[in-house]
């Protein structure tokens, strides 16, 4: 082809951080096409999915999610329970060394 060159690259993707790449992928491309001007997101349409989400944890909450790791649940699964979003999820975890 005339002596052009074509990088290509790669991402893998594992299956239990699939959503969360595809909602940072999505946000990028809202972004790339201008759509992303505005406020990176908004609390109150969070909290519709996750009626916990930004909120404090409370010593309990990490007491369960110490225990509830411990017994092997998902990320996801622990989003369901605690109702915050799964990357909520790992910055506690991150928080409490269990990542």
């Amino acid at each position: 082809m005339g002596g052009e060159s074509y990088e290509h690259n790669r991402v893998m993707v594992f299956q239990e951080h699939l959503v969360a790449f595809n909602e940072g992928f999505n946000k990028a491309v809202k972004f790339m096409i201008g759509e992303g001007n505005s406020k990176a997101y908004d609390v109150e349409q969070i909290r519709r999915e996750y009626p916990k989400a930004y909120a404090k944890w409370t010593e309990e909450e990490d007491t369960r999610l110490r225990y509830e790791h411990a017994q092997g649940r998902t990320v996801n699964e622990l989003a369901e329970s605690f109702q915050r979003k799964p990357s909520a999820i790992r910055s506690r975890l991150r928080k409490l060394g269990l990542l």
